[in-house]
């Protein structure tokens, strides 16, 4: 289904929706960008985030379940482990810094494909597994304003990434699913 929703797009879609994300130094995570399969212009915007040890082709099959109006945005992790495989963060000492490292590239990201293709942040869903998960709950608590929802798969929230303040009202949060197993 993945591989006859690419071949539905004219060549300019493809030039214009279809590549791999490397705009800036400044956000250099890499993905994949796909139009929705309906041909129009994107309505809203999945963003996925892989686990330990995977890459942005890991959860694109999740492209094929999602609403006509969607575009999907997968991100590949910065930090190497070998080939094809990446994490969001190093256990130990530097996970703290690795998350919030890592947060700010998927921020940048994630914003840049919101303003070139007009979708506003509450428009946007941001799905992350295991580890890719973790960062889902760092950008949940750390920035809810960027993004209107988000799916938690088989993740934990770490201390480090931080809690709910009693400044941040349930209202403030986007909408949240969470599931393990």
């Amino acid at each position: 289904m993945l591989t006859r929703r690419l071949l539905n797009f004219t060549l300019a879609s493809v030039a214009m929706l279809l590549c791999w994300v490397t705009f800036s130094a400044e956000a250099a995570l890499e993905g994949i960008l796909l139009a929705p399969p309906s041909g129009q212009s994107p309505q809203r915007l999945l963003v996925l985030l892989h686990g330990y040890g995977s890459n942005e082709q890991d959860l694109l099959p999740l492209a094929d379940y999602v609403a006509q109006d969607y575009a999907v945005l997968s991100l590949q992790a910065p930090i190497t482990l070998g080939a094809h495989r990446f994490a969001w963060y190093r256990n130990g000492t530097s996970a703290q810094a690795d998350i919030t490292a890592a947060r700010q590239q998927i921020l940048t990201r994630v914003s840049q494909i919101q303003q070139q293709l007009s979708i506003p942040p509450n428009r946007t869903l941001l799905a992350g597994f295991s580890q890719g998960a973790v960062m889902s709950w760092s950008i949940v608590l750390n920035a809810p304003h960027s993004i209107g929802a988000a799916a938690i798969f088989s993740g934990r929230l770490p201390e480090s990434v931080g809690s709910p303040t009693p400044q941040q009202n349930r209202r403030n949060l986007p909408q949240l699913f969470v599931g393990h197993g």
